[in-house]
């Protein structure tokens, strides 16, 4: 539907000399074409769903939908859960402990930067195991 209306739009700008894109350009080129496509998708469409009904096939596969769409927001709840439980793990994790009555060269820093990402690195790694996507169920 986008198509023809773009279709529509591209067609008096042309007319007149005005510049168009030229993914318009096609467009209009091949206007008849793509009608006749967006036709013919209708009627098959049109003819599947009363094909659908005919045979009394619409209820389970409604049936189906809706617990396949029950599945997919249950994987996201899921997924949601954990990312958010990531990010408030996250959140208060320590990443570098400075010493408060000692100053430091910048290669301390890196070594006290490397220690304590291996440090939340294990951590993480332990809580990850630990935490199944299964035990949210």
């Amino acid at each position: 539907m986008e198509l023809l209306q773009l279709i529509r739009e591209a067609k008096y700008p042309d007319r007149m000399g005005i510049e168009i894109p030229e993914s318009a350009k096609i467009a209009l080129f091949q206007e008849e074409k793509l009608k006749n496509y967006y036709n013919e998708l209708s009627w098959a469409s049109s003819e599947y769903e009363a094909a659908l009904q005919r045979h009394g096939v619409q209820a389970p596969l409604r049936h189906g939908q809706q617990r396949l769409e029950q599945l997919v927001t249950n994987i996201y709840d899921i997924i949601q859960r954990r990312v958010e439980k990531n990010l408030r793990i996250g959140s208060r994790t320590l990443l570098v402990d400075f010493p408060a009555d000692e100053s430091f060269t910048v290669m301390d820093f890196v070594a006290m930067r490397k220690t304590s990402a291996r440090r939340v690195a294990s951590s993480r790694a332990r809580t990850s195991r630990s935490s199944t996507p299964w035990t949210t169920w």
